[in-house]
């Protein structure tokens, strides 16, 4: 039978939602106020918010344990959270296309090769994840091997927010109140995941 443990273990911790928090926080700053766009589109703006920290909580996850501990956590829980969100992030895209929001619709107006690597990769990267979710959720042997999974999807993961936004990266003048975008922080961070992650296997 497929029973799972969905109890106590992955109850929100106050790391995670101070990183939500910060995560939409900063989205409000740069895009409602900075770039102006209508609270009208909140549902657009949350989303952003939800899926950099998803991506965020998936990053967490490949911390050494001795680090991730200093902050509350668990590679189970940050890795959980992270599938969580990025469901949600998911969804409300989803919903934003069949509502016709214009802002996400521009996006997909372009469709060439990046335009269809961007959505393969979050796709793709999307599939991987189950793996070492079941495995987590099921506490399978093998769940040591599925963490090793996880950071292929992880790297193929990174180039979801890579394609979807490198191209606005160089022009600092325009970033709204300086504001570096949400895809340049997301793929800097996950530079700085893995190297946390090459150093402990090396030490």
């Amino acid at each position: 039978l497929w029973t799972f443990s969905l109890g106590d273990p992955i109850r929100m911790r106050p790391a995670l939602l101070t990183l939500f928090l910060f995560c939409y926080t900063y989205s409000i700053l740069r895009y409602h106020i900075g770039a102006e766009i209508p609270l009208q589109e909140w549902i657009f703006i949350l989303n952003k918010s939800i899926a950099w920290t998803g991506f965020t909580c998936i990053g967490l996850s490949l911390l050494p344990v001795t680090l991730i501990e200093r902050i509350r956590l668990t590679k189970r829980i940050t890795g959980i959270y992270g599938f969580v969100f990025g469901c949600i992030h998911i969804s409300i895209s989803f919903y934003l296309l069949y509502d016709g929001n214009h802002l996400i619709w521009s996006k997909l107006e372009t469709k060439d090769f990046m335009f269809y690597s961007f959505i393969v990769s979050g796709a793709l990267s999307f599939l991987i994840y189950l793996f070492p979710l079941v495995a987590t959720l099921k506490d399978l042997p093998s769940i040591s091997k599925m963490f090793g999974i996880a950071k292929v999807g992880y790297l193929i993961n990174i180039l979801h927010p890579l394609l979807l936004g490198y191209s606005g990266w160089g022009s600092i003048s325009k970033w709204p109140l300086f504001l570096p975008p949400i895809t340049l922080l997301a793929v800097l961070s996950a530079i700085v995941f893995f190297g946390f992650n090459l150093n402990s296997k090396k030490s």
